[in-house]
């Protein structure tokens, strides 16, 4: 389980609630690098045993980048963008990107289109190739410690003009998420349509968004999460459906020969406030090295 748990925490780590800001946003993901690697890496490393093919936020990201944050709108099909802050002033998209590749083994040759200038800042666009396929993605320094890169080249404009809050990307949290379960499931697609099932449940179809943050404190990390409902009923219900999962796992066979699981289902509570459900739980950060689940 400790690839699954770190890739989790590291998808969490990038998720913070700015809904305010990015409105547009189906979800949301920000990522402190910097924590991750003083907190989390030496504990993750506790592990003596590592794939060959694990992602290494040490060996992959270099030190000039302090915090990373992703998020999709939900008015385009793809519509991916990326804020890199830290150290950026000489920071290059197209050496990083192709370091990764080579890292990968992945030849996915990357080409600077064009510069263009807007608001006095310089747009480089990009096109990367991946068989007889082009995507392009442009980019842009919006000051020495800003980097933004995207599918939507006006999504980079806004940026660099200002249209969202540069204080948004810097939270205290260690992990956050945030979902827009609704906008998601509108471009979910051909998985909705391959996998139905997971969509049919009537309560399932009543949750509006999803947040969740982790924060470390005294050696302990915290874990809250929150489901947005329609209302009040609907939280009360999806109260009951967790609270009977988590009493399934107590009285599995995982659970009982897993310590570490024991500790943070018995840690869990589940509560509503409003059309809310809210749940936390707590664990010793020492934990992200033992466990291990396949």
């Amino acid at each position: 389980m400790k690839t699954i748990v770190y890739l989790v925490i590291l998808l969490s780590l990038s998720m913070q609630s700015v809904a305010s800001g990015y409105d547009q946003a189906a979800w949301y993901v920000s990522l402190d690098v910097a924590q991750v690697k003083e907190k989390l890496v030496p504990v993750i490393n506790q592990n003596t045993q590592s794939s060959p093919n694990s992602f290494s936020i040490e060996a992959h990201v270099p030190d000039e980048v302090r915090h990373i944050t992703l998020y999709g709108q939900h008015n385009e099909g793809k519509a991916t963008t990326a804020i890199l802050s830290g150290v950026m002033r000489h920071f290059s998209v197209m050496s990083y990107l192709d370091f990764l590749a080579s890292e990968v083994g992945e030849n996915h040759p990357v080409k600077l289109i064009e510069t263009t200038q807007h608001n006095n800042r310089a747009v480089n666009h990009y096109q990367i190739q991946k068989g007889k396929e082009h995507k392009s993605f442009y980019s842009s320094h919006i000051d020495d410690s800003t980097l933004v890169v995207s599918f939507i080249r006006a999504e980079v404009n806004d940026w660099i003009d200002g249209k969202h809050a540069m204080n948004d990307l810097h939270q205290t949290s260690l992990v956050s998420v945030q979902v827009n379960i609704e906008s998601a499931l509108v471009h979910a697609g051909t998985d909705m349509e391959n996998n139905p099932q997971a969509f049919q449940s009537h309560v399932f179809k009543k949750i509006k968004q999803f947040a969740a943050s982790v924060v470390e404190a005294d050696k302990q990390l915290l874990l809250e999460a929150v489901l947005v409902t329609h209302d009040d009923t609907t939280a009360t219900q999806v109260q009951t459906v967790i609270n009977g999962l988590i009493a399934m796992n107590a009285l599995s066979d995982v659970a009982a020969e897993s310590e570490d699981l024991k500790v943070i289902i018995e840690n869990l509570s589940v509560q509503t406030q409003g059309n809310q459900v809210q749940l936390f739980t707590q664990f010793p950060l020492s934990l992200i090295a033992d466990l291990d689940i396949d």
